[in-house]
């Protein structure tokens, strides 16, 4: 994550590991507050899901620093979307 107002470009603001990603989204909250980092690789090595594995990740950007990983059902994500007011979002996961 880069502040694009700032002075360099020389030097991150922080950085997000998306471990083993294919295909990464980020999703931004309405105020820019906070986002979503949705990271998916599309095969399983292991052959437990068809559909390959997923993680997504809360990123607190002003206000704190808080990083979570978001537990979803069997490690599968269908889709991720911020409400309306962008103080919560909604995670459709599972098999």
């Amino acid at each position: 994550m880069y502040d694009l107002a700032g002075a360099s470009l020389e030097k991150s603001k922080f950085m997000i590991k998306c471990h083993r990603g294919q295909d990464i989204d980020v999703k931004v909250n309405v105020d820019g507050h906070a986002i979503l980092i949705w990271s998916s690789n599309l095969t399983d090595d292991s052959g437990k899901s068809y559909y390959g594995e997923h993680s997504l990740q809360y990123v607190q950007i002003f206000g704190g620093r808080e990083r979570s990983h978001v537990p979803v059902f069997d490690d599968i994500i269908h889709d991720v979307a911020w409400v309306p007011n962008g103080e919560q979002f909604i995670v459709i996961s599972g098999q």
